[in-house]
């Protein structure tokens, strides 16, 4: 996997290998919303923000990073998403960056490859949303699962099966605690009509 010190870009093209290879991936984001459903702004300012060691290039990671989503439109591929009602609030780019990159999330949340599910604010946790995951299972190459945590400074890559079942698990539980379909598009949409 690769460091953040090899620069952004170079960890976007890490990342990208693993969603190529593998043909399910489920992500959950309790913050914000993840890379491959993000516009290009809402990119750059995400991107620039979690440069924690300033490595810069933020740029060519916003491009990286966009090329990374040309896997969403794959049809061999399966994704779900979780995310947070509370995540799709926070401002990590000005109003009208996120408005429109809520635009473009519930747009894309309805997408043929695509499962989508948000959590309502209110709703009972079955499951500590603590920090975001990306499960990675029934790869093209016969790889066994495996999960990425995305820290600070590096991913985290669990690969023992005891413990990529317990990130399955949580996982479950998570969307259970969520709504999908036209319900969860809804919430995309109020929350990007209430930036106006």
């Amino acid at each position: 996997m690769s460091r953040v010190s090899e620069g952004l870009a170079a960890v976007q093209e890490g990342i990208r290998t693993g969603e190529t290879t593998a043909r399910l991936l489920r992500n959950f984001n309790p913050w914000g919303v993840p890379g491959l459903l993000q516009t290009a702004d809402y990119a750059r300012h995400v991107l620039a923000i979690t440069d924690f060691r300033q490595v810069g290039g933020t740029e060519a990671a916003v491009e990286a990073r966009l090329r990374r989503q040309e896997v969403v439109h794959d049809r061999a591929h399966r994704f779900e998403f979780v995310l947070t009602a509370e995540g799709l609030r926070k401002r990590l780019a000005p109003a009208p960056v996120l408005a429109a990159q809520l635009d473009h999330l519930a747009a894309m949340a309805t997408l043929p490859t695509l499962n989508f599910f948000v959590v309502p604010d209110g709703v009972q946790m079955s499951a500590w949303p603590a920090f975001g995951f990306v499960i990675y299972e029934d790869h093209a190459d016969g790889q066994e699962p495996w999960v990425a945590v995305e820290l600070y400074h590096k991913r985290i890559v669990v690969s023992e099966a005891e413990d990529v079942k317990v990130y399955r698990a949580q996982y479950g539980l998570l969307r259970h605690s969520a709504v999908s379909g036209d319900e969860a598009v809804a919430l995309v949409r109020e929350t990007s009509e209430s930036l106006a």
